[in-house]
């Protein structure tokens, strides 16, 4: 495997716990909200894995993500 590129970021949003939870914890759905986002898919054999894709006309970026 390729060496990972570390990348963290930090918000603070004014909304209940609950409802933060379930929209970041549901990955597949991110695109609906995340608008520049193309996809995302969960990886069967690697539940802490993910497969993200940008697009954007012209071009497409993948990339995969640990969720840690």
């Amino acid at each position: 495997m390729a060496n990972w590129l570390e990348h963290s970021v930090h918000v603070d949003v004014e909304a209940p716990i609950d409802l933060v939870w379930a929209l970041w914890s549901d990955l597949e759905q991110m695109p609906q909200w995340m608008k520049w986002i193309d996809s995302v898919e969960l990886l069967a054999d690697q539940p802490d894995m993910s497969r993200w894709k940008l697009a954007s006309g012209v071009w497409e970026f993948t990339w995969l993500s640990r969720t840690v």
